[in-house]
């Protein structure tokens, strides 16, 4: 589908209303992990019929039964103006934690905006088809978790791992000098280690309990490239892309890691897939169900879109 950018999207949503006032990208580092993110919220004077939109393009941080960010954001404004307000979440179940006044649009900008640029570039997809049995599992930025990952997979062979400045590819696997941060462009100049690897163990960016569910361009491209993913996230990760549509190939991978406690998760999505990443599978047997997988990211911003006026508000 040709893209609207979420921007003119909301703003045509919104029609009947007055004066649209827009604060895109309000999350600003630094981030913590016990108060959430800082907010750039403007000053505003609503009329009746104005708005005013918040554009969080982020995940969100749970503390005290409550949505850090949103929380913030009310005690911002007056609270006789609360219901002029619309804050665009990237996660679809704020409901699980929020109950103000505040209204809630579920549209996740930055997959679907990802999944947009990719109609920008000349991909061959089809050369993703045959691979070895090896693993990856590529991590740019260093934080705890993938520390962990990282070196607990160093007892693997045949795979490729990655963590940021501290363990880097061979040259002869780079193909390519400087790393940037142009998600698809990185993606493109490691087709070779996408293109070889039928296993790719998803570090997520957010893993926390205090992070709500949120994927990146990490698990898409798994999904683009034909391979079975272990993806290490959130609490529910792997729900929320079954109930996004995806297959998990939970006949393959052991995925009762996903409701674990963040201290063992990542250590049980390794332990309880050691066969998996050993010995592979046998790849002729899922080939529909991962090309399945990769035609749904292209559907996404359709589905997206269709989703915003119908399952979204709260």
């Amino acid at each position: 589908m040709k893209c609207t950018h979420y921007n003119k999207l909301l703003q045509n949503f919104l029609h009947n209303t007055g004066k649209v006032n827009f604060q895109p990208s309000a999350m600003c580092i630094p981030y913590n992990e016990f108060t959430g993110w800082s907010l750039n919220l403007p000053s505003v004077a609503l009329a009746k019929n104005d708005v005013l939109v918040i554009h969080t393009q982020d995940f969100l941080t749970v503390g005290n039964g409550v949505i850090l960010e949103l929380d913030k954001i009310e005690k911002h404004y007056p609270s006789k103006i609360h219901k002029q307000i619309y804050v665009i979440v990237e996660y679809d179940n704020c409901v699980k934690y929020y109950s103000g006044n505040l209204n809630i649009i579920y549209f996740p900008t930055f997959l679907y905006e990802t999944v947009c640029d990719l109609q920008n570039y000349s991909i061959d997809y089809s050369k993703y088809n045959n691979k070895s049995n090896k693993w990856m599992c590529l991590n740019g930025q260093i934080h705890g978790v993938r520390k962990n990952v990282v070196e607990y997979l160093k007892n693997y062979n045949n795979g490729y791992l990655t963590l940021g400045d501290k363990v880097k590819l061979d040259q002869a696997d780079l193909l390519y000098e400087n790393y940037n941060y142009n998600n698809i462009e990185n993606f493109i100049n490691l087709t070779n280690i996408y293109k070889q690897s039928s296993i790719n163990i998803v570090c997520e960016t957010a893993y926390s309990k205090r992070k709500l569910t949120h994927i990146t361009e990490k698990t898409l491209f798994a999904f683009l490239s034909l391979q079975v993913p272990i993806v290490i996230g959130n609490v529910g990760i792997i729900k929320w892309l079954k109930n996004l549509g995806f297959d998990m190939f939970d006949d393959i991978v052991d995925t009762s890691y996903d409701n674990s406690n963040d201290n063992v998760r990542w250590k049980l999505a390794i332990d309880n897939n050691k066969s998996l990443i050993k010995n592979g599978y046998n790849r002729q047997t899922v080939i529909d169900r991962l090309c399945y997988n990769r035609d749904l990211v292209f559907k996404l911003p359709s589905v997206f879109v269709d989703g915003l006026i119908n399952n979204t508000i709260q």
